[in-house]
């Protein structure tokens, strides 16, 4: 079952509710939330529309020794995190159809906590991630190295 309000009192909650604020500290951690134990074999949702973009995203995954599940675009990703209940998303901001920011809003509006990675080759990537209540972001192209530090703060430690 994937997480929601209230069903756990640590993560890295980057999926903010409504207003894009933080929760207060909690225990002093900044994000509010308490450092979660360590995923033993981490499932990362990969959402891009481009083939080789979202092919080359799963690779990495695969490399790092975690599990990847792959969606072409926002319907299929929401549709992923209901069905295999990913540990983080790393999702493109613009994707056809329902966008990356639309997804991050589903989320959002129905309480799913999930640490979400936004990617965009656009300039404007913090002013979008800050719009879309994310706080981790990557401009592309980014580097191996980048993607798995992103993604080892999110799941281990407690935020990015």
């Amino acid at each position: 079952m994937t997480p929601r309000d209230g069903d756990r009192a640590c993560g890295c909650w980057i999926v903010r509710d409504g207003d894009g604020r933080a929760p207060p500290p909690v225990d002093g951690h900044a994000d509010g939330q308490r450092p979660c134990p360590p995923p033993e074999d981490p499932t990362i949702l990969i959402a891009d529309d481009d083939d080789d973009v979202r092919e080359s995203l799963v690779d990495i995954i695969h490399t790092a020794g975690w599990h990847a599940v792959a969606a072409r675009d926002g319907e299929e990703a929401l549709s992923q995190v209901r069905a295999a209940e990913p540990h983080a998303v790393v999702i493109d901001y613009r994707m056809p159809g329902m966008s990356g920011a639309e997804v991050i809003r589903t989320l959002r509006e129905e309480k799913v906590q999930v640490p979400v990675i936004l990617i965009t080759a656009a300039s404007e990537i913090e002013e979008l991630a800050r719009e879309a209540g994310v706080r981790c972001f990557l401009c592309k192209p980014f580097g191996t190295e980048e993607l798995i530090a992103v993604l080892r703060r999110a799941l281990w430690e407690g935020g990015c």
